[in-house]
């Protein structure tokens, strides 16, 4: 299930330039994470995404890039918050959690494997 919705690479572009270098490279803990994160917009959502993502079309699969690979980032970040300057690393935080809360809520509103065509 690891990396069905997005890259590893994606979600320590938006963890920063000041990520841990440890924990970026860490498959052991990405791949946890993105389990994590793809099991948790199927349950938030009540939808199996996962099931049937090959059928999806790239509009849905985009969302679900962003939303994965910015909860990943949340938790690259908060590996070692304290390596962020200042608030730099708190406005990342604030950032991905946009991205989530907006992306889970398209997502839940979402009712079918296809996107209507405007009229």
């Amino acid at each position: 299930m690891a990396f069905t919705y997005t890259t590893s690479g994606a979600a320590v572009r938006k963890a920063g330039k000041n990520v841990n270098t440890t924990i970026s490279v860490s498959g052991a803990a990405l791949d946890d994470w993105s389990d994590q994160s793809e099991g948790s917009i199927d349950v938030q959502s009540e939808r199996l995404f996962l099931a049937n993502y090959g059928s999806l079309n790239s509009a849905v699969k985009q969302e679900l890039d962003n939303v994965t690979s910015s909860m990943i980032a949340m938790n690259l970040i908060g590996y070692d918050l304290p390596a962020y300057p200042g608030s730099s690393g708190r406005t990342l935080l604030d950032i991905n959690d946009d991205i989530i809360n907006r992306g889970l809520r398209a997502l839940d509103k979402f009712k079918s494997n296809t996107l209507q065509k405007p009229i």
